[in-house]
């Protein structure tokens, strides 16, 4: 993924270059302080920056690595989403990560993360569990609770479907940038596909950007 910062940054200074070239031609002396006013503006703009001296504006370059029923993945692209809902009078923060591979296989992995106070589009940096253990998940009423959980969904080249659903493994999340948006960690676990077979996951993610 290229650095965004720096390339809407050059934009903008080529653009007030030509802009001041255009100025010297057509500048109005009859009116000297309107005329130095608009130029301090187009040189504050060309003389502003976001390179690598400057960390805050670089946007981190996202990967993955992923071992699938045995097949090793890395290339492909990532983004994420997220919302923050009221499950049951709680509310819940869903971080979702899209994954789709050159081949146009997909991999999306959620995480719910209950009552997060944490800004932006973060969560805790903790081990979120394909069924919710008892210790992460809050009684609503006598029949549904709500949990710290995870998901995993993954489509393969014949558009078969394999999710977590009544199997066992884990999504973590090892790190979160509150002001980038961006956050990593890794997973493993079972999938399985209607009950017909399971197939083994597991791999590590890497500065994927959440979209709020």
């Amino acid at each position: 993924m290229a650095d965004i910062g720096s390339q809407f940054y050059f934009i903008i200074q080529t653009q007030a270059y030509s802009l001041i070239h255009l100025y010297l031609h057509l500048i109005n002396y009859s009116n000297m302080k309107f005329n130095v006013l608009i130029l301090m503006i187009l040189l504050a703009i060309v003389l502003s920056s976001c390179g690598d001296e400057e960390p805050e504006c670089i946007v981190p370059t996202s990967s993955f690595s992923m071992l699938i029923d045995g097949e090793s993945i890395s290339e492909g692209t990532a983004i994420g989403g997220v919302s923050n809902t009221t499950l049951g009078g709680f509310i819940t923060r869903y971080v979702e990560l899209y994954f789709t591979f050159n081949d146009g296989r997909t991999f999306t992995i959620g995480i719910q993360d209950l009552e997060t106070d944490i800004a932006g589009v973060c969560i805790e940096n903790r081990s979120y569990s394909f069924e919710g253990e008892a210790e992460d998940c809050i009684m609503v009423d006598m029949m549904a609770s709500v949990c710290n959980e995870s998901d995993i969904e993954y489509i393969d080249g014949q558009d078969a479907r394999y999710t977590d659903f009544i199997q066992v493994g884990s999504v973590t999340v090892t790190s979160c940038n509150i002001e980038k948006s961006t956050i990593s960690g890794s997973f493993s676990g079972t999938l399985d596909r209607n009950a017909l077979g399971g197939i083994e996951v597991s791999g590590t993610f890497t500065d994927i950007l959440v979209e709020e």
